[in-house]
């Protein structure tokens, strides 16, 4: 198994802050629940009060893959569009002999 590295910011909306960070808060204990998370941290840039960032750690991309069809992970990925705006992104990183990252917009 190769393990895999996520991060994500999600950029609110204006007026969307609070619900943004109600959402992926809402995600934290039952995608901890998962046996493949080694982490997942959700967290807010003091600077930037719109932009929250999720980090992940999974044991692999399968486990990954068995996360994002889960009933909370598509309800929150269905509310994305009302919730932030073009500037949100996700990013991964695989832990192999070489190292692979991209980025897409979400």
């Amino acid at each position: 198994m190769v393990p895999i590295s996520k991060m994500a910011c999600f950029v609110a909306k204006p007026g969307m802050e609070t619900r943004l960070g109600e959402e992926l808060q809402a995600l934290v204990h039952p995608t901890r629940a998962e046996a493949g998370v080694w982490r997942h941290d959700v967290l807010q840039d003091l600077d930037a009060p719109r932009r929250r960032m999720v980090q992940e750690d999974w044991r692999s991309v399968q486990d990954f893959d068995i996360h994002m069809p889960t009933r909370y992970g598509t309800a929150f990925v269905g509310k994305i569009p009302q919730l932030c705006g073009a500037r949100s992104w996700a990013s991964e990183t695989r832990q192999a002999r070489t190292s692979t990252s991209s980025t897409t917009s979400v």
